[in-house]
């Protein structure tokens, strides 16, 4: 017999592998641009316990604890924090999330992340980039922008 769902349940969702207790998994996010003159950012994310036990969660950036929460049993987690901008480094930032739970085969996971920051208008070379203006009646004026603009030659197919 099959059970289907036409929709999620409490902490179903895509998401990491386990994140064992001591242990974390780190993403390096290379070349944001930040404008550190911007206003400040934010980190949102996503996790959820996948036993029966206590744990907390603990959120880093660059090594700085941004947040450290309980997040026991089953239970879900999705939670939006501010980050110091100079916490943030434009060449790479590091975004770990770590399980502090006291029993050793206790296992979390984290579903996403995603870092709000004011970024500089350079795209790194990048031939796509996707970013997002809200609309103003006055529009928008750009100024140093560096764009990667392809070329070929001449003689190219």
């Amino acid at each position: 017999m099959y059970v289907y769902s036409s929709s999620y349940d409490q902490g179903e969702f895509f998401a990491s592998g386990d994140i064992y207790p001591g242990a974390g998994i780190s993403t390096p996010t290379p070349n944001l641009y930040l404008n550190s003159s911007g206003p400040q950012s934010t980190l949102k994310f996503g996790a959820v316990g996948n036993t029966v036990n206590p744990r907390n969660i603990r959120v880093l950036v660059n090594g700085t604890v941004v947040k450290d929460t309980a997040m026991d049993y089953f239970n879900d987690l999705v939670s939006t924090v501010p980050i110091s901008n100079s916490n943030i480094n434009s060449t790479s930032t590091t975004v770990q999330f770590v399980n502090t739970s006291a029993n050793s085969t206790d296992r979390m996971q984290v579903s996403f992340f995603e870092v709000n920051y004011p970024r500089d208008f350079n795209f790194g070379g990048q031939t796509n980039f996707k970013f997002e203006l809200p609309a103003r009646s006055s529009g928008y004026f750009f100024t140093d922008i560096q764009f990667y603009v392809w070329q070929r030659s001449a003689g190219a197919v």
